[in-house]
C-alpha cells in the first residue's frame, strides 16, 4: 500500500505542477501594446504626470501635468487583472497613459506608463505638442 500511496501522491504533485505552469501561461498578461508615443497617445483617453500618494487595490496619484483628457487633481488608477498591473511605487513620479473604462481610470503594463525619469524625451515631445495647440483646442483643461 505504501508504494501505491507514494505513486499516487507523486502523480498528484506532478499534475498540480503542470496545472500551475499551464495556468501561468493563460493568466500572463499579453501586450500587443503601442510601440510609439504617438500610438500610445492616440489610444489613451488620459495622459498625465503625477506622483503616487497611496497604494492599495487602486493607486492614488496626485496629478501634476495634463496632456490629454479631463484629469482631476487626484486620480484613482486601477488595473483590471493582477497579471497586468503596473508596478507603481509610492512617492515616485510617473508619466501615465490610461483609459477610462466604465467610469474607472485604468492602466496596465501594456500601456507606455513609465517612471518620469525614464520618459524625459517623451515628456518633451508631449509638452511641445501641447504647447502648440491654441487654448481653445486644449481638451485637457
Amino acid at each position: 500500500m505504501r508504494v501505491a500511496d507514494h505513486a499516487s501522491r507523486t502523480a498528484v504533485e506532478a499534475l498540480a505542477a503542470l496545472l500551475i505552469l499551464l495556468s501561468s501561461d493563460v493568466m500572463a498578461c499579453r501586450c500587443p501594446g503601442p510601440e510609439t508615443p504617438a500610438e500610445a497617445f492616440s489610444l489613451a483617453t488620459l495622459v498625465f504626470t503625477g506622483t503616487v500618494v497611496e497604494l492599495s487595490k487602486t493607486v492614488a496619484i496626485r496629478v501634476e501635468e495634463r496632456f490629454k483628457g479631463s484629469v482631476p487633481e487626484r486620480v484613482a488608477v486601477e488595473s483590471p487583472a493582477p497579471s497586468c498591473r503596473y508596478p507603481f511605487e509610492r512617492a515616485r513620479q510617473y508619466l501615465v497613459y490610461a483609459r477610462e473604462v466604465e467610469g474607472k481610470v485604468v492602466t496596465t503594463i501594456c500601456e507606455r506608463t513609465s517612471p518620469l525619469a525614464w520618459a524625459v524625451r517623451e515628456l518633451s515631445l508631449l509638452r511641445k505638442y501641447r504647447d502648440r495647440l491654441p487654448r481653445s483646442e486644449r481638451w485637457y483643461e
